[in-house]
C-alpha cells in the first residue's frame, strides 16, 4: 500500500521523523554563539561593575565615544562568517519577498542607511550601520541553513550556555548571593540584559518542551530553572514581558473555549485583586511588583526609575527633528550622553524604549516602517498558528509580543546588543514562505489532516478528490 508524500522542510507542519533525526547543524550553532558571546558579555562582569556602573555618568559616554575593539572584530567575524555561507554553500531553504512586509523591512534597512547623509554624528553612525549589515548578512545565513526547530534550539541552547556560564563566573568571584537583599543575578552581562537572556531560555524551553522531539522533557526542567533565575535578576521590564509572552503562547495553543475561559479566570482574578486593594483589604504590594528593589531606587521606582523624565526630555528633539530623525542609532552622541545626568540618576546609552529610539533615530518615516514591520510580523505569525497549532509557530508570535512589550521600556530589544536573536525571528516571518515550503496549496493539522479551524467546527471540511494526483485511495489510511 503506498503512503502519500509528505512534504518535508515546512515550518508550519511538525517535522517529519526524516528530518528530525537529520543531524543538527551543531557546528554554527556554537561558532555562531560563541561569536554573539564575545561581543556581548564579559567575563570580568561582577556585581560591584553593575554598581559602578549605575552610578557613573561618565562610563555611558565613554563607551559611546570609544566603542569596543572587541565587539568590533566579533561583528565583523560574524559577517564575514554570513558572507561564507551564502557563497560556498547551496540553501536548503529559499528566501523570498513574499507580500508587502518584506518590502517594508527592506524601507527601513534602506531609510537606515540614508540616515547617514543627514546625521549629526557620521562616525558613529557608519559603525552601527556597519553592525547593522554584519548582523544582518548573518541572520540571511542562518535563515538559508536553519529549519525552524534549528532556530528554537539555536535561541534556548545559547541563552542556556550563556546563563551557566554567568553563573559559574559569580561563582568564581564569589558573587553569586541568591538570598541577599539587594542581590541581583547578572552573570556575564548586565541583570536588566541577562533578564531578556533569561526571558528567551524560558520561551524557548517551554516551546521545545511542547515539541515531537528526544528530550523534550527535559526542557521543562530548563524553563523552571529559567524562571528562577529570570527572578533573581530582578529585570521587571524582562520579567513582565516574558510573563505576557508565555500568556500569549498558551493563549494561542488553546481551542476557542479553553482560551475564553482562560481570559475570563485572569480578568475575574485581575478584578478581585483590584478590588481588595482599592478597598483597603489588602495593601498594594510594591514589594512584589518592584521585585524588592523599591527600597534601592526609592520613589523613583515608582516612575519608571527616571523614564519619565527622560523621555518627556528626549520628546523636545524628536519635536525638532520629527521626519527623518538624527540617524540611525547616533542620537545618543556622548555629548548628550553626558548631559543625562542632570535627568536621571544613572548613567544613559540609550533611550531606554525601543520605540524613542527608533523615532529619535529614524524619524517617523523609519518609525512607521519598523512598526509595521513588526505588527505585521506579528499578524503573519499568528496567521500560520491558525493554521496549524504547532507549538514552533506559537513561539515565534510569542516572541514578537516579548519584544513589543519588553521594548516599551528597553531599547536593547533589538538595539545594539540583542539585536541578532531579534532579527532572526522577524527574518524567519518575514522571508521564509511556509506553504512554498511545504509543496501544499493549504496547511493541515499533522495529526489529524484536518485544518484546526474544522476541526472545532468552525468550518466544513471538503471531501477528498478523486481520482487524487498522488495515486493514493482515500480508502488508505494516511501515515
Amino acid at each position: 500500500m503506498l503512503e502519500p508524500s509528505r512534504p518535508h522542510g515546512s515550518p508550519l507542519l511538525p517535522e517529519p521523523v526524516a528530518i528530525e533525526k537529520q543531524a543538527v547543524p551543531w557546528f554554527m550553532i556554537i561558532l555562531i554563539g560563541t561569536l554573539i558571546f564575545v561581543i556581548n558579555h564579559h567575563l570580568g562582569y561582577t556585581a560591584d561593575s553593575f554598581q559602578r556602573s549605575f552610578t557613573s555618568f561618565g562610563t555611558a559616554a565613554e563607551a559611546i565615544a570609544e566603542g569596543s575593539p572587541r565587539r568590533r572584530v566579533g561583528f565583523l567575524l560574524l559577517g564575514l562568517l554570513g558572507i561564507v555561507v551564502i557563497v560556498a554553500r547551496r540553501p536548503r531553504y529559499q528566501l523570498r519577498l513574499n507580500g508587502l512586509l518584506p518590502w517594508l523591512a527592506v524601507g527601513f534597512l534602506s531609510w537606515a542607511a540614508l540616515s547617514l547623509l543627514w546625521t549629526a554624528d557620521v562616525p558613529l553612525a557608519f559603525r552601527r550601520l556597519v553592525v547593522l549589515g554584519m548582523v544582518t548578512i548573518a541572520v540571511v545565513a542562518v535563515l538559508r541553513e536553519f529549519s525552524l526547530r534549528d532556530v528554537i534550539l539555536f535561541i534556548t541552547l545559547t541563552s542556556l550556555a550563556y546563563a551557566l556560564i554567568g553563573m559559574a563566573a559569580e561563582l568564581a568571584h564569589g558573587s553569586f548571593q541568591p538570598f541577599s537583599a539587594q542581590y541581583r543575578f547578572s552573570g556575564t552581562q548586565h541583570p536588566n540584559h541577562q533578564g531578556m537572556n533569561l526571558a528567551r531560555l524560558v520561551l524557548g524551553a517551554f516551546c521545545l518542551s511542547r515539541m515531537r522531539i528526544a528530550g523534550r522533557r527535559l526542557f521543562i526542567v530548563v524553563a523552571v530553572i529559567g524562571c528562577v533565575l529570570l527572578v533573581l535578576t530582578r529585570s521587571r521590564t524582562a520579567f513582565g514581558a516574558a510573563m505576557v509572552a508565555l500568556v500569549f503562547f498558551a493563549c494561542v495553543r488553546s481551542s476557542p473555549l479553553r482560551l475564553i475561559a482562560m481570559l475570563l479566570s485572569v480578568g475575574a482574578i485581575g478584578l478581585l485583586a483590584l478590588f481588595l486593594i482599592q478597598t483597603g483589604a489588602i495593601s498594594t504590594p510594591w514589594q512584589v511588583i518592584l521585585m524588592g528593589r523599591g527600597e534601592v531606587l526609592g520613589e523613583g521606582a515608582r516612575k519608571l526609575s527616571g523614564r519619565t523624565e527622560l523621555w518627556q526630555y528626549l520628546w523636545t528633539f524628536v519635536v525638532e527633528r520629527p521626519m527623518v530623525g538624527y540617524g540611525y542609532h547616533s542620537f545618543m552622541s556622548p555629548e548628550r550622553a553626558g548631559q543625562m545626568p542632570d535627568l536621571v540618576a544613572w548613567g544613559v546609552g540609550d533611550a531606554h524604549s525601543l520605540y524613542m529610539e527608533v523615532l529619535l533615530g529614524t524619524g517617523a518615516v523609519g518609525f512607521v516602517l519598523f512598526i509595521g514591520v513588526l505588527f505585521g510580523s506579528i499578524v503573519r505569525a499568528l496567521r500560520w498558528v491558525i493554521r496549524v497549532r504547532n507549538p514552533a509557530h506559537a513561539f515565534l508570535a510569542a516572541y514578537l509580543v516579548f519584544i513589543v512589550v519588553n521594548g516599551v521600556m528597553a531599547a536593547t530589544t533589538i538595539f545594539p546588543d540583542a539585536k541578532f536573536v531579534g532579527f532572526l525571528v522577524l527574518g524567519y516571518v518575514v522571508l521564509r514562505d511556509p506553504e512554498r515550503e511545504a509543496g501544499v496549496g493549504s496547511v493541515h493539522d499533522a495529526r489529524s489532516g484536518q485544518p484546526w479551524m474544522a476541526q472545532h467546527g468552525m468550518t466544513r471540511s471538503r471531501p477528498s478528490e478523486w481520482p487524487p494526483t498522488s495515486g493514493v485511495s482515500p480508502l488508505d489510511p494516511i501515515g
